[in-house]
């Protein structure tokens, strides 16, 4: 299996849910980056430049939403992926 399929970047308050994805995507041959809150999820998302951000929406310091928006911001020349991640049934 190859093991240069791309780097993700999961953002999960939910230790449960960053495990989960991280062992199916690591069996997948992708590189893991993981971070628990919005701020975390930026300051890893400026110092690595991942090609995907999987997201949780409802997260302590800064929720989903903000830090979508400032990834977003910040890498205006290239797009990358933001898969939002949520158990709000709303």
């Amino acid at each position: 299996m190859s093991t240069d399929r791309g780097l993700i970047l999961i953002v999960d308050d939910d230790e449960v849910n960053l495990l989960l994805l991280n062992a199916l995507l690591v069996r997948e041959g992708y590189k893991i980056l993981q971070a628990t809150n919005g701020r975390e999820a930026v300051d890893t998302f400026e110092r690595e430049s991942p090609d995907l951000v999987l997201l949780d929406l409802m997260m302590p310091v800064m929720d989903g939403y903000e830090a979508a928006r400032i990834i977003k911001a910040s890498s205006p020349e290239r797009f990358v992926p933001v898969i939002f991640l949520t158990a709000v049934s709303d």
